[in-house]
């Protein structure tokens, strides 16, 4: 059998490659066959990160890392390795836009307005052949509640059982009463007032007593708190209170006394 003789050479694998390619079918016709474009194997990184070629020796030659991606793009195919050589990386991938910001939440729609409370007139009488001995209610911070504490006028001028009138105002505050000393009857009040009735004092007197002239009223601690400016209402020498009207609503605003003659 015969032997063929080893061919040597000096020069490098690559060049020996490309000579044979050469020798085949010229670089135009390969490229062709492989369905590509003319190789370019200068090794310099594009914009798209094309990767440089390769370099090393003909046995275990390292290729060079392929370039970064261009910003924000697609990393480019890695490069040809040299002989022997490890293909370029590809180059880095760009990264993602940033999120578009949450819309503005919408404004709330305004409350609604409440309503406005209003004053309820009221009147409250002793009936007739009554006189009034006192009052009685609810109060805190000022008067809640007001009503009268009446009793039967005798025709010798004595009185009868006292008994509590129906009321005006408010649940609010603490219940509380206050009458006149005995054979007293109410003859005026000391009331503190602006926009609304804060304490009543009373003012009392026998029925005799009150027909004399030059005669002074006995102060009797009521119900409610001082508060704001104290006004002294009386009824006329001879007369008493029968009936007290004014507005209230949960609160009581004001107060007016009405007198009868004894």
């Amino acid at each position: 059998m015969r032997k063929h003789a080893a061919v040597r050479t000096t020069e490098p694998l690559a060049t020996v490659m490309a000579a044979a390619l050469a020798l085949m079918c010229g670089s135009a016709a390969c490229n062709a066959i492989s369905g590509v474009g003319e190789l370019d194997f200068s090794g310099t990184a594009d914009a798209t990160g094309g990767g440089a070629a390769g370099s090393g020796s003909g046995t275990a030659g390292g290729g060079t890392a392929g370039g970064d991606a261009g910003s924000g793009g697609t990393g480019g195919a890695g490069g040809a390795g040299g002989a022997g050589g490890m293909a370029g990386a590809g180059g880095m991938a760009g990264a993602g836009g940033m999120a578009g910001a949450g819309g503005t939440g919408g404004t709330g729609g305004a409350g609604g307005t409440g309503g406005t409370a209003v004053d309820i007139s009221y009147e409250i009488s002793c009936g007739s052949g009554n006189v009034a001995v006192g009052v009685h209610g609810r109060s805190g911070g000022s008067i809640d509640r007001i009503g009268l504490i009446c009793a039967p006028l005798a025709s010798d001028g004595t009185l009868g059982t006292a008994f509590q009138t129906v009321t005006a105002g408010g649940d609010g505050g603490s219940p509380g009463s206050v009458i006149c000393p005995a054979s007293q009857v109410l003859v005026g009040i000391n009331i503190w007032v602006d926009s609304l009735v804060y304490r009543i004092d009373l003012l009392c007197q026998t029925i005799e007593e009150w027909k004399m002239s030059n005669v002074n009223m006995n102060v009797v601690p009521g119900i409610g708190t001082a508060h704001s400016t104290a006004y002294g209402v009386k009824c006329a020498m001879g007369t008493a209170i029968i009936q007290i009207e004014g507005d209230a609503d949960q609160l009581v605003h004001s107060v007016h006394p009405k007198c009868r003659t004894l």
